[in-house]
């Protein structure tokens, strides 16, 4: 039982519900288009290269000739790209690490749709993910997965009960809690990665003592942020504590020189879920910078301080996945008036 998002797999279920026509709303080209990016972004490699010039290679011709006929009614088991051919039958594990987020969020929802079909238990599936992709963070995948609810453009490739089946693994016994440890495929730096994790790490120390500039004070920033401690979140008490949240803002909006040696932790629960935090952190970027390329800086200023938040400053890849899941999407447990915050 593979509880792993594996691309054969998903190509097998989708072309079995197309066929039996038992979802309608699958589009293939679409699936097809986010199931080639996957596959690009995890680095795999083509196992048939173009021929060159003058040259004939009779099972070149053949694949070019199936993807040119290619009518868009099911997913093939390879695609081109540049004129190579890369195999879709081949076992190809995909983490979210790895792949931008929209794509990861379709093949997660087809995962959970091949699992149902095949009446395997989903709350199990959703615990190994807790450790394959989501950094033993259970609260993570919770908003991970209200986020796949309420995007209308995935809902449908969703079991018409999933929400059930979430409850279901929210509410599972802790005694029936089985420890999973994933052995994830060991994945290969290119140079080329290797060229951008050391961009990366300039980039790190070329920020060390820098102040964010912006439109508001620092004491309006200091009132906007009080809402860490003034708002009562899990237990009735606050998401940080008032001396927590003193600390973080007193040089401003000022990345440390050094990392702190402790970082704060927020109290979140299902009930109220990181998500509400970053709407209010997103809030206050899009009120305070002058422009979006800041806001790599500004993730990664609180990825010093807060431990909920702290991946963007070790890995490239967690940098563009976090600013990838930078919008401003609202829970729907926001109770909090954002209008007392702002600056008047």
């Amino acid at each position: 039982m593979d509880y792993h998002i594996e691309i054969s797999s998903i190509v097998q279920f989708v072309n079995d519900q197309l066929r039996q026509k038992s979802i309608v709303n699958y589009n293939a080209r679409e699936i097809y288009t986010h199931i080639k990016k996957a596959a690009l972004e995890s680095e795999t490699k083509p196992f048939l290269n173009p021929t060159h010039e003058g040259e004939y290679n009779s099972n070149y011709e053949k694949y070019a000739r199936i993807n040119a006929e290619w009518d868009g009614t099911y997913i093939p088991d390879f695609f081109e790209n540049d004129g190579a051919f890369y195999d879709l039958e081949k076992i190809l594990y995909i983490f979210r690490e790895n792949t931008n987020e929209e794509t990861f969020r379709i093949l997660f929802s087809l995962k959970i749709g091949e699992l149902k079909s095949n009446g395997l238990p989903i709350n199990e599936f959703l615990s190994f993910q807790v450790y394959d992709n989501f950094y033993g963070d259970e609260q993570s995948l919770y908003d991970f997965l209200q986020e796949l609810l309420s995007i209308d453009g995935n809902f449908y490739l969703l079991p018409s009960n999933f929400n059930e089946e979430i409850e279901k693994w929210v509410d599972r016994k802790s005694d029936s809690k089985v420890e999973i440890i994933v052995e994830n495929p060991e994945i290969k730096k290119s140079p080329n990665t290797e060229k951008e994790e050391i961009e990366f790490k300039k980039y790190l120390e070329s920020k060390k003592g820098f102040k964010i500039p912006g439109k508001l004070t620092d004491e309006q920033i200091r009132h906007f942020f009080s809402f860490l401690y003034l708002e009562k979140s899990a237990d009735k008490k606050p998401f940080l504590k008032e001396e927590e949240v003193n600390v973080i803002f007193a040089n401003g909006l000022t990345i440390p020189q050094e990392i702190p040696e402790t970082k704060f932790s927020l109290n979140t629960s299902l009930a109220f879920p990181k998500k509400i935090v970053e709407k209010g952190f997103h809030l206050f970027f899009t009120t305070h910078s002058y422009t979006t390329r800041d806001k790599n800086d500004f993730l990664l200023f609180f990825a010093n301080y807060i431990k909920d938040f702290e991946k963007p400053m070790y890995f490239r890849q967690s940098m563009i996945n976090a600013a990838g899941n930078f919008n401003g999407k609202s829970s729907p447990k926001n109770k909090i008036i954002w209008d007392n915050y702002l600056p008047k």
